[in-house]
C-alpha cells in the first residue's frame, strides 16, 4: 500500500516530474492511498479522503509513455472515495494525478506513482511475433476467453499484453464485450442435456461486478449456446436451441420425432424473456430428406439440425445469424420475425461461387453494410475472411473481400474474423490457439499465440469508462 498525505509542514510525495506541491489541493484532500486489488494484479485502487465536496477525475499513464494517458469518469464526493484504475499492464510503473474542479478552474494534485504486480502464475501467457515492422493502422483491444475451467476473461492490447482479466469459475463457451455498457456477456459451463449448450449465463463488468447470473434451469429456454450480446436498449440477445415435435414417418422416423432447431431469445437484465424467435417458420424439417441421418460422431441430424453459431444486429433492427451445418447466414426482421434472405449455399441470394463457405462462423456487419464472416474451409483446410454486399431487390450478392489465411493456421471449427480498420483484420484460429493480424491482401503482420483453447478473438476498437 502506498499512502500520500498532504501536509503543509512536511510533504513527502512521489513525483516523476518533481513538481512543487500544489497547496491548493490540500484545501480539498487529506490523503491519497494507492493499493493493488488483492484479487486482481491489474486493478489499482485509489482511495481519496476528501475534506469537502468537489467534483474530480483521475488521469493516469505509464511512466515510460505519456501518450498512454487515460482518465476516469467525473466523480462528485465529499468523503472517502475509492476509484479503481483499469486496463493496466503487469509489472509496470504508472503515474497518476487527481484533477479537482474548483468552480471555473482545475486544481491538480501532485503526480504520484505506483507499480503493478506481475500476473499470477496460473494466468495464461501470450507470445507475440511480428513479421512486418510497419505499424498496424489502428490500436485497440482483443477480447479472448479460456474455454477450460476455471475459466478466465481477458483483454489484451494490440501488442498481445494482458491488460485486464477476470476469473469466472467455469469454462467460457463464448463471451462478448460491449463498450457501450462495459460489460462482458458470457455463456459458461456445460448443459447436462446438450453438448453445445451452456449451464449458465453471466453478465459482468470491467470492475468485476455481476449484473446478471442465471443457471440454465432459471431461464424459460435454458438451451443457450454459441452467442450472447447486448442490444442498444441494454437487453440481451441470446442464441438458443429450440426443440419441436414433427411427424417424420416420410423419412423413416416416427410421428413424434423431436427436431432440435435454432432460434434466439431477447432477455431483459433480470433474465426475463421478452421475445422469442425460431427457425421453423422459415425451414421445415419435414422437407429435409437427410433429417433422419447422422452427423457422424456428433449424433443424429435431428438433434442439432442447423447449428447456429453467431448472432449480430444492425442499427436498423435486423438480426443476422450464421448456421454452420447448412453454410448460410440469415437476415431476420427483428420486429416481424420474417427472414429477409438466406445467404449462402442453397440460399435465396445469387452469389459467386467463391463466396460460398465450408463451415461459417463469426458474422458481423460493417459500417458500409457489408456482411463479414469466416469461412472455416473444412474441405480445403484454408480458412478465409469473406465480405459480401447484398442487393436485396435484385437478390444478388457481390464479394468485396476474400482473404485466405495461411494453411497452418486454418480452423476447421470455431474461429472468428473482425475488422481492425479499413485495411486490417483480426483472425482468431481457435483450432491453433493463434490470433493473426492481416491486411486485406492476406499479408500477416503479427501473430499472437497462447496455450489455452478459445472460441473466438473479438476486436474492441476503444474502451472508455
Amino acid at each position: 500500500m502506498r499512502i500520500f498525505i498532504f501536509l503543509f509542514s512536511l510533504t513527502v510525495l512521489l513525483s516523476c516530474r518533481q513538481e512543487p506541491a500544489d497547496n491548493q489541493a490540500t484545501r480539498f484532500i487529506s490523503s491519497i492511498t494507492a493499493e493493488t486489488d488483492p484479487d486482481n494484479a491489474l486493478r489499482e485502487k485509489i482511495r481519496i479522503d476528501f475534506k469537502t465536496r468537489v467534483p474530480y477525475y483521475i488521469e493516469y499513464w505509464k511512466a515510460s509513455d505519456e501518450s498512454s494517458l487515460r482518465k476516469t469518469r467525473r466523480y462528485d464526493c465529499n468523503s472517502e472515495q475509492e476509484v479503481e484504475l483499469l486496463l493496466l499492464e503487469p509489472a509496470t510503473q504508472y503515474h497518476f494525478c487527481v484533477h479537482l474542479e474548483d468552480q471555473n478552474q482545475i486544481v491538480k494534485s501532485d503526480i504520484y506513482s505506483f507499480t503493478t504486480k506481475g500476473l499470477p502464475g496460473w494466468i495464461s501467457t501470450y507470445e507475440r511475433e511480428d513479421f512486418i515492422t510497419e505499424p498496424i493502422q489502428k490500436k485497440g483491444y482483443i477480447h479472448i476467453a479460456s474455454k477450460t475451467a476455471p475459466g478466465y476473461l481477458f483483454l489484451l492490447n494490440d501488442k498481445g499484453t494482458i491488460v485486464w482479466y477476470q476469473s469466472v469459475g467455469k469454462g467460457v463457451n463464448v463471451s462478448t464485450f460491449d463498450p457501450r455498457f462495459n460489460t462482458f456477456q458470457c455463456i459458461l459451463g456445460n448443459h447436462p442435456a446438450n453438448q453445445f449448450a451452456g449451464s449458465e449465463i453471466l453478465v459482468i463488468d470491467l470492475w468485476g461486478k455481476i449484473h446478471l447470473k442465471k443457471q440454465h434451469s432459471e431461464l424459460k429456454n435454458g438451451f443457450v449456446h454459441h452467442d450472447m450480446r447486448r442490444l442498444e436498449n441494454g437487453n440481451l440477445i441470446v442464441v438458443n436451441y429450440v426443440p419441436k415435435t414433427f411427424d417424420l414417418t416420410k423419412w423413416g422416423g416416427t410421428n413424434t420425432e423431436t427436431v432440435v432447431g435454432d432460434g434466439y431469445t431477447i432477455l431483459d437484465m433480470t433474465g426475463k424473456e421478452v421475445y422469442a424467435w425460431d427457425c421453423f417458420n422459415e425451414m421445415n424439417p419435414q422437407n429435409d430428406p437427410d433429417i433422419m441421418g447422422t452427423l457422424g460422431a456428433l449424433g443424429p441430424v435431428r438433434e442439432d439440425w442447423l447449428h447456429a453459431n453467431s448472432i449480430q444486429t444492425d442499427n436498423q433492427g435486423y438480426v443476422y445469424m450464421s448456421f454452420n451445418w447448412i453454410n448460410q447466414i440469415w437476415k431476420i426482421d427483428g420486429k416481424t420475425g420474417k427472414v429477409v434472405y438466406r445467404l449462402g449455399k442453397d440460399g435465396n441470394i445469387n452469389l459467386p461461387a467463391e463466396a460460398l463457405t465450408q463451415g461459417v462462423h463469426s458474422v458481423s456487419i460493417a459500417e458500409n453494410g457489408n456482411i463479414l464472416f469466416l469461412d472455416n474451409g473444412q474441405e480445403t483446410a484454408i480458412s478465409r475472411a469473406v465480405a459480401v454486399s447484398v442487393n436485396e431487390s435484385g437478390r444478388e450478392g457481390n464479394i468485396n473481400l476474400n482473404i485466405s489465411f495461411p494453411k497452418e493456421y486454418s480452423t476447421k471449427f470455431q474461429g472468428s474474423v473482425y475488422p481492425l480498420s479499413d485495411n486490417f483484420y483480426l483472425y482468431g484460429s481457435s483450432n491453433k490457439n493463434a490470433i493473426l493480424f492481416s491486411d486485406s491482401s492476406g499479408e500477416i503482420y503479427r501473430k499472437i499465440t497462447t496455450k489455452h483453447a478459445f472460441f473466438r478473438a473479438e476486436y474492441i476498437p476503444e474502451i472508455n469508462y
